[in-house]
């Protein structure tokens, strides 16, 4: 059995494994080269595997089990996926891909939202102090980074649970944070383990802080607030309101949120318009070009065409003027 732990990047997904790992007993991996980080990863003796797409975890007080290597995403081919489905262990793996077209029979997904604010925002930090790389915060809001739009991905996932209602759940961060049962129910329906600490506390923020101050920032889920300007949250409510509305996730107020909304969607329909009429004039210029390269390519033949009929009748002057130095 495989359980997708699929999300948006920063909408909570190290929580939930971080979760699963504590309740359960069970380390999680990554689609991604990700460091495997676990406050209490010492009590966890990793051991290579036969197959290198695994490791083999051999703790003194529970019997081994496998887990897949971080770093597989380009590895999830169908037999592969068939193949994990299948098997006798439990396989919790992240990913912030979008979703399969299909699901076999023993392949769940656990999505986690979180507000798109604080979502957006934490990426963006994540990107300026990790990654390093040259970002503005509209190019997240925009969807301009590696996973695309926040709205884009989280729509593809409800739609998938749509269809696919057996085999994917659903979790939001906020829900989390407040419950941890909201994850520890679900992954007991699914597979029907028992927690072995469900009575221990979950360790507090400030040591996942000081386990990598870096990535475990803040904790804050309302620290957008102070960072958004104005024109920051209507562009967010301009590219993520609707998908907002469908989770209940507001800016000001939902009243309010709704009327930008609106504002802002007669701006974006005014923007694809113009972007329409801008493509359509691209198009005709492609469809002129291809039109001229089609003439080009025709005269191209024309032209080749006779310079093989005069190299045969060059070919046939030189046999005349060698057939008359014979007879001379």
């Amino acid at each position: 059995m495989i359980i997708y732990l699929a999300s948006y990047p920063r909408s909570g997904n190290t929580l939930a494994r971080n979760l699963i790992t504590h309740y359960f007993g069970i380390l999680t991996s990554s689609v991604y080269d990700d460091q495997i980080e676990y406050a209490g990863l010492d009590t966890y003796p990793l051991q290579p595997d036969e197959d290198d797409r695994f490791l083999i975890v051999s703790r003194s007080d529970a019997k081994p089990y496998k887990i897949l290597k971080n770093g597989l995403r380009d590895y999830l081919t169908d037999d592969f996926r068939q193949r994990l489905a299948g098997a006798d262990d439990i396989y919790f793996l992240k990913t912030h891909e979008l979703p399969f077209d299909s699901f076999y029979d023993g392949e769940y997904v656990i999505t986690i939202t979180r507000h798109p604010c604080a979502v957006l925002y934490s990426y963006y930090r994540y990107l300026i102090d990790i990654a390093e790389r040259a970002v503005t915060q509209e190019d997240v809001i925009l969807g301009r980074v590696q996973f695309g739009s926040w709205a884009y991905f989280v729509r593809r996932w409800r739609q998938a649970a749509s269809s696919n209602s057996t085999n994917i759940f659903h979790i939001k961060y906020e829900d989390l944070v407040d419950n941890h049962t909201t994850l520890i129910d679900i992954i007991k329906r699914i597979t029907n383990l028992k927690p072995i600490a469900q009575n221990q506390p979950f360790p507090e923020f400030e040591s996942w802080h000081e386990l990598r101050p870096d990535f475990y920032r803040k904790g804050d889920n309302n620290q957008w607030k102070n960072k958004f300007t104005d024109s920051l949250n209507r562009l967010v409510l301009r590219y993520h309101g609707i998908v907002m509305r469908e989770f209940k996730y507001s800016i000001y107020d939902a009243q309010r949120d709704y009327e930008i909304s609106l504002e802002e969607a007669e701006h974006l329909a005014h923007d694809f318009t113009a972007q329409a009429s801008e493509l359509a004039a691209v198009l005709r210029e492609n469809n002129r070009l291809q039109n001229r390269l089609a003439t080009v390519e025709e005269n191209k033949d024309k032209l080749w065409e006779r310079h093989q009929a005069n190299l045969e009748e060059r070919r046939a002057l030189h046999e005349r003027y060698m057939e008359l130095l014979r007879r001379c």
